[in-house]
């Protein structure tokens, strides 16, 4: 794995040991950008998690073991306790060099991003239930979960910040030095040209500013084509 990479601890009682969940570094930056309202689209340079990166990761996790736990209810259930995250591979002991784990590979991708998200579990952490693994017929669909609505809900209640830009202005770091109180700035844009709508500094809208009962609000005339859909 690349740094940074979102290395996820969790333990599984009442079995013994703690697991790994890990996602990709560019399906990280994905899923975040999809929850900023963007398109998910890969960034060219990686670079490490921001604390609100991270607690969206977090998020988006906690939502991901809460689906793995129920999983595992056909074969033996368990209780599944996230610990903590991780960007960097040195930090994470979790089994010695020479145990063995069991890897599961889960595919996700979307308009402009495809990657992998791992759990990793030792084999020592499921031997006490080894007879139970292999003695259990379990039918494909059985075990088989469908990602695609538990990711729309996610992003459905996941909460943006939209910016209405009523326009803008340059000046010289010594004209800003010399302002006053009543200066006046000279913006760009008249009172009659549309409002700019970001989210994540992506221009999603155009709108028109006004008042409704006694608040600023913009009303939405025109939804703008993001570059790549």
């Amino acid at each position: 794995f690349s740094n940074p990479t979102s290395f996820n601890m969790f333990t599984m009682e009442p079995l013994i040991g703690t697991a790994i969940m890990a996602i990709e570094t560019n399906l990280a930056f994905s899923l975040i950008d999809c929850m900023f309202g963007g398109d998910g689209k890969p960034l060219v340079q990686n670079r490490d998690f921001t604390l609100i990166e991270q607690r969206m990761l977090a998020k988006f996790i906690h939502e991901a073991l809460s689906n793995f736990e129920k999983a595992w209810e056909n074969v033996y259930p368990v209780q599944i306790v996230f610990r903590k995250m991780e960007s960097k591979a040195e930090f994470v002991h979790v089994v010695n060099p020479n145990d063995q784990v069991i890897v599961i590979v889960f595919s996700i991708s979307g308009k402009q991003f495809t990657g992998n998200l791992y759990a990793c579990i030792s084999y020592l952490m499921l031997e006490p239930i080894k007879e139970k693994l292999s003695s259990k017929y379990l039918r494909e669909k059985d075990i088989a979960y469908a990602w695609r609505p538990q990711l729309e809900r996610l992003l459905d209640d996941t909460t943006v910040v939209l910016i209405a830009e009523l326009g803008r202005a340059t000046r010289t770091l010594r004209d800003l030095l010399e302002m006053e109180v009543d200066d006046m700035l000279r913006l760009t844009t008249g009172p009659e040209d549309p409002v700019t709508i970001r989210i994540h500094n992506i221009d999603k809208f155009h709108g028109m500013a006004g008042v409704v009962k006694g608040n600023r609000a913009v009303e939405i005339t025109q939804l703008l084509k993001v570059q790549g859909e």
